[in-house]
């Protein structure tokens, strides 16, 4: 990414962002989501591989409303993975 899409601002600096989901009548709080954000107006952008990561865990939710730290979230997976290998 060179640009912010929104300001157009070319400064966009790797970091975390907090999310809240809404779908499905339930509500999805994600921590710790790895990011881009604009330096000039805090425009949030997720790589492609996050999206991803984040629409399994979107569809993995059946709780009304649930809180989750994304970084533990993935390493825990990743060990369940290597577990079932």
């Amino acid at each position: 990414m060179k640009k912010c899409f929104i300001c157009n601002h070319d400064k966009i600096t790797k970091g975390f962002t907090n999310k809240m989901f809404d779908g499905k009548g339930n509500i999805l709080i994600i921590k710790e989501i790895p990011s881009l954000v604009c330096e000039n107006c805090g425009e949030v952008y997720f790589k492609t591989d996050i999206m991803k990561k984040l629409e399994q865990l979107l569809d993995q939710n059946v709780c009304e409303l649930e809180i989750i730290n994304y970084q533990k979230k993935v390493a825990l997976q990743k060990m369940q993975h290597k577990a079932n290998i």
